[in-house]
């Protein structure tokens, strides 16, 4: 199999295991089904068992938990899993290159106009993260928080909603404050 099906177990399982080390298998299913509607509730059972049988996952007492460490990355919104990767996961012991990231996950969709993407990499920065730094002062700048404020009310929304990224989180507040959204959108151009 791919590298990229290695990267798409990766991140469903990053996913998965935010908040905890281990998840009641039937919990799982129900997160995979119904929580993040990428497959359906047999085929939730089918990826939950062939994660485990492929070394992904290790199961004691109903209780699934992570056989192998993951690294954090940030996904590019509306990532979503290829089904028959789930369904047909490779072996959690194959090789990968993770030198470069998977094909479709190396462009961005809309590249900043004022970040050069090769002194980027330099810095060990995405253009996600970039982003989302660059929002962070925006919001600090024109609503007159401290940014440990913004970053105490970014860490509460991230903690309730679960799935939120951090540029999510901060766009949410800037909403609640009342700032214009065109602005925000201008910020990520």
């Amino acid at each position: 199999m791919s590298d990229q099906a290695v990267h798409d177990i990766e991140n469903v399982l990053r996913i998965l295991f935010r908040e905890s080390v281990s998840i009641e298998r039937d919990t799982l299913e129900r997160m995979i089904a119904f929580d993040m509607e990428w497959l359906s509730p047999s085929e939730s059972e089918q990826a939950v068992e062939q994660f485990i049988a492929k070394g992904w996952l290790e199961l004691n007492d109903a209780i699934c938990h992570l056989k192998r460490s993951l690294s954090s990355t940030d996904l590019p919104l509306g990532w979503f899993p290829r089904p028959t990767h789930l369904l047909h996961p490779p072996s959690a012991t194959q090789e990968t290159n993770h030198s470069s990231p998977p094909r479709s996950l190396e462009k961005p969709l809309t590249q900043p106009k004022t970040i050069d993407v090769e002194q980027q990499h330099e810095q060990g920065m995405s253009a996600r993260e970039h982003q989302t730094k660059r929002l962070f002062s925006y919001l600090a700048r024109s609503s007159g928080l401290p940014k440990d404020e913004l970053q105490r009310r970014s860490e509460r929304k991230q903690h309730a909603l679960r799935y939120l990224t951090e540029w999510m989180a901060l766009t949410l507040i800037a909403k609640e404050l009342g700032l214009a959204m065109d602005d925000i959108v201008a910020v990520f151009q």
